[in-house]
């Protein structure tokens, strides 16, 4: 049996009831029914029910076969949403079988009837409703939801829910780590003993799990999209798993091909096909589409679905899921996410990780949180590296020269940053993952952004302040 602890403040569900009550005669006139948990202290309107006399009602004993006789592992479940990162949330096909599937997602981290998995992430994504809600659901756990991610509650809801797994995502563990410390971090009335999920980055990787006291990180790779999930089981940092030589031979539905970041598409050879990278060479990440046991499911538009598949890949005929990720398979076999492909550019013919860019910032002091894009540069081929940060508690500013030295020794020269916007608001999408399309289209233009801007000096090697004075870009061109 599951049990379902879901928590929120009375005017926060009471928005959600001043909704609900809009769109009643609608929803009568389909048939369905809404259901309330019966804490909600104010009256509910016609058309509102309380749950807890519907569960009273219920019988203890599974539904009837017959209710779900005509129902296939093949038939339309439910719809996630992608997190839209770098475009628009699109609605994804979710079948019966692919649910099952989903469901058994964290039996490699020992998830068990005993346990209390504690999620803050919206069930309208795969996180929470695939690895947390499904998975809950096979083994009989608990299942506790908050309504929302608050950095301040988070662990105080771990505790009160005696969570023995926490879920987190994008940048969730940064803020944790961003709060000032306090005497209870890491004590919990049951031990906490695995925090899962994907976008943990590998600087705080170990200061995570030693400050809250955390027995094992389990950092994912998955696409909602795919049947594929790669988990890192044996703690690496920085790995999202291991695809040994002899699973790869045994498998051989992953592929790591070549690929023109600036098209972001495919590299093909002379007879039309793609070609694999060597071990330790980025790549496109392919996941081979079979009809039966590992389809493609597609979005709800045939145009979006397309786009995710590439025919014709290693021989005529064969398709293959395109991910859109760029990763790295190390020769002993251990993956690494490298960057999203709409989201690495090339400047001065070379190829720049937004993600390897921002992990070296992150580690500066007094940088809280860098999310890194490319800019387009009037008259300049390819697009320029920039960086919009924001600064830790308590910082003010930072030391420029200080800066530069250091990006100086961490990256080529191409891959500096050769802007900095210092913002309070970083771009968030749902999941707590970067935003990075409105920041580049806002470019680096002083008169149309008010927040700080710099530019990279390198005869003075320090970054200067960009204004009205130091723009327009043909008086930067010979310092970048």
């Amino acid at each position: 049996m599951i049990r379902l602890h879901c928590y929120t403040d009375i005017p926060a569900e009471s928005d959600l009831i001043n909704k609900i009550v809009e769109i009643l005669p609608d929803l009568r006139q389909l048939g369905i029914r809404v259901w309330l948990r019966d804490n909600f202290t104010q009256d509910l309107p016609d058309g509102i029910e309380p749950i807890e006399h519907q569960l009273q009602s219920t019988y203890g004993s599974p539904s009837p076969k017959s209710y779900r006789s005509e129902i296939t592992f093949e038939d339309q479940a439910y719809y996630i949403f992608t997190s839209g990162t770098t475009g628009l949330p699109k609605a994804c096909k979710r079948t019966h079988r692919a649910a099952v599937a989903a469901s058994f997602a964290l039996e490699s981290v020992g998830l068990g009837p005993d346990d209390v998995l504690y999620s803050p992430l919206p069930l309208y994504h795969s996180a929470a409703f695939n690895l947390g809600f499904l998975n809950c659901i096979r083994v009989g756990c608990t299942f506790a939801i908050g309504r929302k991610f608050s950095v301040t509650r988070f662990w105080e809801d771990v505790r009160k829910h005696h969570a023995t797994i926490i879920q987190y995502i994008g940048e969730i563990c940064r803020y944790l780590m961003a709060q000032p410390k306090k005497p209870d971090d890491g004590v919990y009335p049951v031990k906490l003993r695995v925090a899962c999920g994907n976008g943990l980055r590998p600087d705080i990787w170990e200061h995570f799990k030693t400050r809250f006291n955390i027995d094992h990180i389990y950092e994912f790779w998955g696409a909602t999209e795919c049947y594929k999930m790669f988990i890192n089981l044996d703690g690496k940092v920085g790995t999202v798993g291991r695809l040994s030589p002899l699973l790869k031979l045994l498998d051989g539905s992953v592929r790591v091909i070549k690929c023109d970041v600036n098209l972001a598409e495919p590299i093909r050879g002379k007879d039309g096909k793609c070609i694999e990278v060597a071990p330790g060479e980025t790549g496109l990440l392919v996941i081979a589409v079979v009809n039966d046991t590992s389809p493609f499911l597609g979005y709800i538009g045939k145009k979006e679905t397309e786009k995710k598949i590439l025919r014709n890949v290693f021989k005529d005929g064969d398709s293959y899921f395109n991910s859109g990720d760029l990763i790295k398979i190390s020769p002993d076999g251990y993956i690494y996410f490298v960057d999203r492909l709409g989201d690495t550019f090339r400047w001065k013919g070379e190829n720049v990780a937004t993600t390897e860019v921002a992990q070296i910032l992150d580690e500066f002091p007094g940088i809280m949180e860098a999310n890194v894009y490319g800019v387009t540069i009037p008259g300049q081929d390819g697009k320029a590296g920039m960086a919009a940060i924001t600064l830790s508690a308590g910082v003010e500013s930072l030391d420029f020269k200080k800066l530069y030295s250091y990006l100086s020794d961490k990256l080529p020269s191409y891959a500096r940053p050769k802007f900095i916007r210092i913002t309070s608001n970083m771009d968030l999408t749902g999941t707590f993952k970067h935003k990075k399309s409105e920041f580049a289209k806002q470019g680096f233009d002083p008169i149309q952004i008010t927040d700080p801007l710099y530019y990279i000096n390198n005869e003075s090697t320090t970054y200067d302040i960009l204004n009205a004075d130091s723009f327009p870009f043909v008086k930067l061109c010979s310092k970048l």
